[in-house]
């Protein structure tokens, strides 16, 4: 009887053995897979988006133009000419605050 309950026990360590084999191996198995898709996906979507990276610039490049017309056609933007305006006001007024102080003397 006792030989028997030790083919048993032994029996039942060697499952266990192959069990956590078998889990290894499927945890490989699906980090494996799992880096396939995510490596699919990223090369799917990289070169998706160098296409439309692409097609955007051939669009923007309908609309080229030389240095010389971009100049003429354009007067500046209002904001830099508020700044310029702003920046001739505060010239003055140091210029006139420096007559003063002068003309005191």
């Amino acid at each position: 009887m006792e030989s028997k309950k030790n083919c048993t026990i032994i029996s039942l360590n060697s499952k266990n053995g192959n069990q956590k084999g078998t889990l290894r191996y499927i945890s490989f198995k699906l980090i494996c897979l799992s880096l396939y898709v995510i490596g699919f996906y990223y090369v799917f979507l990289n070169t998706s988006l160098e296409n439309k990276g692409l097609q955007i610039v051939n669009i923007s490049n309908v609309y080229e133009r030389n240095l010389g017309e971009a100049q003429k056609n354009s007067n500046g933007s209002q904001r830099k000419r508020n700044l310029k305006l702003k920046n001739e006001d505060v010239n003055k007024q140091n210029l006139m605050e420096i007559l003063k102080v002068v003309n005191k003397k």
